[in-house]
């Protein structure tokens, strides 16, 4: 074998290694891609978790009831822990969105967020919490983003009696058995 024929032989090689490696590289990257975005489903699923768990405590259950139920009767208490609920809320929305214009959420992962968000603003009360205080704590265009995926064009919900409606469809689940 010549000097000439190992050189080529060499540089072949050389070029093999640099496609795997290429290969390689690009294999490591959507693995790694894949695994953010885990992370941050993860991470947004447990903050959804807790943001929701935040109202199971007796008193704030209590006022989640006031809201559903439409309820005049809040206390300044009460309209003070709403808010900062409400916000915890949009500040949630806020950044499912901000990850959604980046390629970093799904749009059925925006999707769920918008109509859990749109859900809860639809009551009378939180809507006027959010008009009145929580609306006052962001940005004009923060603002606005929140309001078009949250509140316009969503009706406002009567007010609902949520255990006569679960007793409703437990009977009706029990009349299909």
């Amino acid at each position: 074998m010549t000097l000439e024929q190992i050189s080529y032989l060499s540089q072949t090689v050389a070029a093999a290694a640099v496609v795997v490696s290429i290969v390689y590289l690009a294999i490591q990257v959507r693995q790694t891609e894949r695994n953010q975005r885990a992370l941050m489903q993860q991470a947004r699923t447990e903050r959804g978790m807790v943001l929701a768990a935040s109202m199971e405590t007796p008193h704030t259950a209590d006022i989640w009831v006031k809201v559903t139920s439409d309820s005049p009767d809040l206390t300044a208490k009460d309209v003070s822990i709403l808010t900062s609920f409400l916000r915890r809320w949009a500040l949630n929305l806020l950044d499912a969105q901000a990850n959604h214009a980046m390629s970093l959420l799904s749009d059925e992962a925006l999707e769920r967020t918008c109509a859990a968000a749109r859900w809860g603003f639809a009551y009378p009360i939180a809507r006027a919490v959010w008009m009145a205080t929580v609306r006052a704590t962001f940005t004009a265009g923060d603002a606005k983003i929140f309001e078009a995926l949250a509140i316009n064009g969503v009706p406002l919900a009567a007010g609902t009696d949520d255990a006569a409606r679960t007793r409703a469809a437990r009977e009706a689940l029990l009349l299909e058995a």
